[in-house]
């Protein structure tokens, strides 16, 4: 009965949005569909300005570089092409005399005319110059399945890491541990360039901190990805690519980045491009430091007794890091490209901690009073590699890519604990804890596109595929305690935890796509056999779980004029137990609050349905969806305290969840020197864990909003504010308070605009702080997190090679979305 209500509500609020969109279709509907456009310009002699006669045009598909159309120039040097709605390249060339190209160039009911203005070609016998005109992207472009967020247009982000960009994601939030979530689930898929990735490894929230923003191109969100895609991550996929110029010629740039509280970040690209080879790389250093503090109240009841623990924490952090990517491209001939790609990241991280701990009684009174200094070190290195081929053949657009991958990460840690107790008094406790970590992938993937008719502009196909997954995860702990009749340290056997788990996954999918004029159906499944083993070798523990998944998927788009579009789209998708989680050692490192992990743990399985509706307007866009989440055997924490007040966490199935709600997105330009982003998510979750306790059941609602606007501001610089806000987050026992923030930043070009410098402040007015409240049988807790969120940085960029030629035009297209182009998938 609860399922049909929210079915009822979702129908309800769906119809409620397709009248009133439909409403205001109709008022502004002119009776002609706006399916194609004109691009026109004119082509003059830079010496002489006279027009030139029968210059060659060509326009390109963006997505697949696929010749379109074409046309010449008349005696006025005047060009006049009509073209479907897309985005397209142009190339403009005359015998002698330089090239021009256009990059971008978007045609849909917006902007039906683009105009290239007068176009001035250098004559030159031997001249190579090629005049590249590239149109300015928006902060946000939606696309057919995914939403992409440019980052270079993130004033915001400048400087900082993927982490900081990740906040300003419409949908995303980030919380205190730099843990990413996707729609108020933190079960995300991360990819680097469309494939795991060794730099982000099995811990994403450290991970991401290492990844510099200057060095990412733009990132992907896909809400609900097909059965092309892996099924891991229950909210969806984060993508992030990172940048890899293809301008032909030499091209490079440096950033240097440093901001309050010893905040640094300098960095470095370069890439190389003819017509046969593309090689480029980057580096980048980041030295960070940070501090924060902890304060956790726990009252434990047992009886009609009461009493209390109290901790309260500081803490330094310093987080130093080197980062270099590298690769080429080669083109073997027309048909056949060879690409190797590679990343490197050592990193260092380490931390000093403080820790006041009282345990108090019913009556007040003070029973058991330590403070303990912990002192922790971390180091690691990320190496990662990536060779792959791609075979185009005769019939445009049938292709066959395959790709090897391997990563390795690896992260050893130390800490020294130093414990003076002070009630009762007693002997220091000094101890010290190794880790020593290890993460290993390896996959084999292949992927075969075969287009269905001979029209080009068509997007029926057929897609099959194989991937095959390796991966091998381990984590050797071992702690030594110093025994003051011996004056040694002596190895503590009963802490000592040795795990490892392997996981080998093999899939095979197919993909359909095809459309009636303005209906498009896709239709999707995947086929994947799981093979999985733990052994806890200290005490010759061994764990399997085989099991055989399928993953359907569909979407279907319906369009009205060019201005209106519904979608619906439904995919199956699976969250696995981590090792973090099945670790069955009890993990005793505070002594008052032990965590062990559960090996007998099952997948989760989730139903995701999503419909959405867009509608183009002159000045904006607007995105809205309804969703909707079901959720089997859900993984979930759970915490109990005993009789002593020492708690345990462990995780365990539930027995189901649902989770629904809207998302609204305007992405506007409603003038020339404003346009800005804003976003709301409304979702409510419902967690039902009566199978295991009563008391882990849970309902609640949360919402999230952001809002990001830009402004040019007399054309002298450009400036951006950013409003970030997080409503409560729903927790298996509790809940985390809201969270808000507010950044800034402003950004001036100079040097003939192969220079820039900005400047940002995060967190403007010192407000995020992380607050929860649990409970459970027997304990109430309550938690605050804080660090230095408000720091202020500066920024300095600095471009040079083909793409800085002081004679290189600039022209700035209106932000528009594109939603012409053909699905990306990886």
């Amino acid at each position: 009965m609860k399922n049909n209500l929210i079915l009822n509500r979702i129908i309800v609020l769906l119809l409620f949005a397709i009248i009133f969109n439909y409403n205001t279709y109709a008022q502004n509907k002119t009776g002609e569909e706006a399916g194609t456009g004109i691009i026109k310009g004119k082509v003059f002699d830079k010496e002489s300005s006279a027009p030139l006669v029968s210059a060659t045009i060509q326009l390109f598909d963006a997505k697949d570089s696929t010749l379109i159309n074409g046309a010449e120039t008349n005696s006025k040097g005047e060009f006049n092409i009509e073209i479907p709605c897309g985005r397209y390249n142009m190339k403009i060339s005359y015998i002698s005399y330089s090239t021009a190209i256009f990059n971008g160039i978007l045609i849909n009911s917006k902007t039906a005319v683009h105009d290239a203005g007068s176009i001035m070609l250098k004559s030159s016998i031997t001249t190579t110059d090629v005049i590249e005109v590239t149109a300015e992207q928006s902060f946000m472009e939606t696309q057919l399945d995914k939403k992409v967020f440019n980052v270079e247009k993130s004033l915001v982000s400048q400087g900082g890491t993927a982490t900081d960009v990740l906040k300003n994601i419409p949908s995303v939030t980030v919380d205190a541990d730099g843990n990413v979530s996707l729609r108020g689930s933190t079960n995300v898929k991360f990819l680097v360039n469309g494939k795991q990735s060794g730099l982000i490894g099995s811990d994403p929230a450290n991970s991401l901190q290492q990844i510099s923003a200057n060095s990412i191109e733009r990132i992907e969100v896909i809400d609900n990805p097909s059965a092309k895609y892996d099924p891991d991550g229950m909210s969806g996929i984060i993508n992030i690519v990172m940048k890899k110029s293809e301008d032909a010629g030499y091209n490079a740039s440096i950033t240097l980045n440093g901001g309050t509280g010893d905040k640094y970040n300098p960095s470095f690209n370069i890439n190389y491009k003819n017509k046969s080879f593309n090689i480029y790389g980057s580096y980048n250093y980041r030295l960070f430091n940070m501090s924060g503090n902890n304060v956790s109240s726990r009252q434990n009841t047992f009886g009609d007794s009461s009493f209390y623990f109290d901790q309260n924490s500081s803490q330094n952090f310093k987080m130093a890091g080197n980062m270099a990517n590298f690769g080429f491209d080669y083109s073997i001939d027309n048909k056949n490209t060879l690409s190797l790609s590679g990343t490197y990241n050592n990193r260092d991280r380490s931390s000093i901690q403080t820790l006041l701990f009282k345990d108090i009684n019913s009556t007040g009174n003070t029973t058991s009073q330590y403070t303990r200094y912990n002192n922790e070190v971390h180091n690691g290195t990320a190496l990662a590699f990536t060779l792959s081929f791609d075979h185009k053949f005769d019939k445009p657009k049938q292709d066959l890519s395959g790709s090897v991958f391997f990563s390795s990460n690896t992260d050893n840690g130390t800490l020294n604990i130093n414990q003076q107790n002070y009630l009762p008094a007693d002997n220091p406790l000094l101890q010290n804890n190794y880790t020593n970590g290890k993460y290993t992938l390896g996959s084999v993937q292949f992927d075969y596109y075969q287009p269905l008719g001979n029209d080009l502009k068509s997007d029926s196909r057929l897609e099959f595929g194989y991937k095959g997954t390796l991966r091998n995860t381990s984590s050797d702990f071992r702690s030594e305690t110093f025994e003051d009749i011996q004056n040694a340290f002596l190895p503590d056997v009963n802490l000592n935890n040795n795990f490892e788990y392997k996981e080998q996954i093999h899939s095979f999918y197919g993909l359909y796509v095809n459309n009636y004029k303005d209906f498009k159906y896709q239709a999707g499944l995947r086929l994947e056999e799981a093979i999985t083993s733990s052994d806890l070798i200290n005490t010759n523990q061994t764990y399997s779980d085989n099991y055989f998944s399928f993953f359907p998927s569909f979407y279907i788009s319906q369009k009205f004029a060019s201005t209106n579009e519904i979608q619906l789209n439904y995919s199956r998708r699976i969250n696995r137990p981590n090792m973090h989680v099945l670790n069955p050692f009890i993990d005793y490192s505070d002594p008052y609050n032990l965590r062990q992990g559960n090996p007998n743990l099952k997948p989760e399985y989730i139903n995701s349905f999503q419909l959405g509706y867009m509608k183009y307007f002159d000045f904006a866009s607007v995105t809205s969806s309804v969703f909707y989440k079901q959720i089997n055997d859900m993984i979930s924490r759970i915490t109990t305290v005993d009789n002593t007040g020492i708690s345990m966490t462990t995780y365990d199935n539930l027995n189901s969840a649902n989770s629904y709600g809207l998302e609204f997105t305007v992405n506007g330009n409603p003038l020339k020197w404003w346009n800005f982003n804003a976003n709301a998510t409304y979702f409510r979750t419902i967690i039902n864990g009566s199978d295991v306790n009563a008391a882990l059941n849970n309902d609640n609602y949360s919402y999230t909003a952001k809002l990001t606007s830009n402004f040019s501001v007399f054309k002298l610089f450009d400036l951006q504010v950013a409003y970030n806000f997080q409503g409560p987050t729903i927790l298996a026992q509790g809940r985390m308070d809201p969270v808000q923030s507010f950044d800034m930043a402003i950004k001036k070009d100079i040097l003939d605009n192969r220079g820039s410098i900005g400047f940002r402040v995060s967190d403007l007015f010192n407000q995020i702080k992380y607050s929860s409240q649990t409970s459970g049988p027997g304990f109430t807790q309550d938690m605050t997190r804080v660090r230095d969120s408000r720091v202020a940085f500066l920024t300095f960029s600095y471009r040079l090679g083909s793409d800085g030629q002081k004679n290189k035009p600039t022209r700035k297209e209106k932000p528009a979305d594109e939603n012409n182009n053909n699905e990306s998938d990886y």
